[in-house]
């Protein structure tokens, strides 16, 4: 990390700095959520982008002054970033039709991925011939550009954009419910009384406990237990998210045809935590019989490559349905908890493999958490929630793809 050898940091100091970025995520993830739905989404994404572009722009600066300053400018960029996700979830059930919102949030977080794939790929070329800083001022004008193009082009609500005939319009809304008072004490009482909003919440909760963990502790696992060279673990680590993309991709055309051909959205979203939670299970137990990289390999794209499809095409797109008008908060719960579920994920591996020297053990825990979001998801939701739309479907407008690559773009 160049910042790191210039400035000198410790191993220890460096991880300090990367996790305050959470400190201020996780705060905002809610009232980000609860403030595009009061205010509309264009208004927060835009401001939260700004905010997160300047906080991006400033960071060699900060960073020079002090390393309180840097500190500062990482929560800031957290805090900003924390409205991201809930904002473009209620995006998304404003303006795609239920026949579409499987694959509209499949393309969205590949969107988030690739764009970190991309400034990966271009970052280090950027330091080598620009210097480190540049990665920063370039990223963050990028931002800045976005911005402005989405002032003019972006729109909260689709009967609020000026290009939009009232053909697409009908085919957007058609079938879905009416806005209800989100005001008060009784919006947030509705929702933690939901089964349906339970469900989604301990299925993720168990999904981000497993995909934390194996994000930031596979490559100890290759490095370590496997002999993999340090130079070679990108290889091992890229590789597992290509696959996610494109099975998830797959998952999400497949649940949409499956919506167009009369099955309900609910069955469609319980194939996909079926699939996307009980392989991933199965695959890891396979672990306690690893010896080359080889098969380590294979099995991590396979866990990485079908978990995906238990929140993109699963659990989370359900929360599209079940509160379509209130998944800016909804999903800020979800993630807040979410978020916690990493921390403690990432404490309790440390503990286990210091305590027990069992990377199999661990695997076979996670199989087994796995199975539980699996089984709570099913045992809390209920056919009377689901939207389906089998005889209600046309052909996707170009308009409303314009719409998708716009919101996934905020992932760069």
């Amino acid at each position: 990390m160049p910042m790191q050898k210039e400035f000198g940091w410790s191993t220890s100091t460096t991880g300090v700095i990367l996790g305050s970025f959470y400190y201020g995520y996780t705060l905002t993830q809610i009232p980000g959520g609860r403030a595009a739905e009061i205010y509309g989404c264009k208004r927060v994404l835009i401001v939260a982008v700004f905010f997160w572009s300047v906080a991006t722009i400033v960071t060699p600066l900060m960073a020079n002054i002090s390393f309180s300053a840097l500190i500062a400018s990482r929560v800031l960029l957290g805090i900003a970033e924390g409205a991201h996700f809930p904002v473009v979830a209620l995006f998304l059930s404003l303006w795609f039709p239920v026949s579409e919102r499987g694959r509209a949030l499949t393309m969205t977080f590949m969107g988030v991925e690739a764009g970190t794939l991309i400034a990966l790929m271009f970052a280090p070329w950027i330091s080598q011939h620009l210097g480190w800083a540049s990665n920063f001022y370039i990223f963050g004008t990028l931002g800045l550009v976005w911005c402005a193009f989405s002032q003019i082009h972006l729109a909260s609500h689709p009967h609020q954009h000026p290009g939009i005939s009232e053909e697409e319009l009908a085919f957007i809304t058609a079938g879905r419910d009416k806005p209800r008072d989100n005001r008060g004490q009784h919006y947030w009482r509705s929702m933690f009384l939901s089964k349906s909003f339970w469900a989604i919440l301990l299925s993720h909760s168990c999904f981000t406990f497993v995909i934390h963990l194996l994000a930031l502790w596979m490559p100890s696992y290759f490095h370590h237990n496997l002999k993999v060279e340090m130079e070679s673990l990108p290889i091992y680590t890229v590789l597992p998210q290509v696959c996610n993309a494109f099975i998830s991709l797959l998952g999400g055309w497949l649940s949409d045809e499956g919506v167009k051909r009369g099955y309900s959205t609910l069955s469609m979203q319980r194939a996909a935590c079926i699939i996307g939670f009980s392989i991933p299970a199965v695959l890891l137990q396979f672990f306690w019989d690893v010896k080359t990289p080889e098969a380590g390999a294979l099995l991590f794209c396979g866990v990485i490559g079908f978990i995906g499809l238990s929140a993109k095409c699963g659990h989370l797109v359900h929360l599209l349905d079940v509160m379509p008008h209130n998944v800016g908060s909804a999903l800020g719960v979800i993630n807040t908890v979410g978020s916690i579920m990493g921390v403690v994920s990432n404490m309790f591996a440390g503990w286990y493999i210091q305590t027990y020297e069992s990377w199999g053990g661990l695997f076979s825990i996670l199989g087994i958490i796995l199975w539980s979001g699996m089984c709570m998801f099913l045992a809390l939701t209920c056919t009377s929630t689901s939207t389906g739309n089998g005889n209600k479907t046309a052909l996707a407008s170009s308009f409303s793809s314009n719409k998708l690559s716009l919101t996934a773009s905020t992932g760069d």
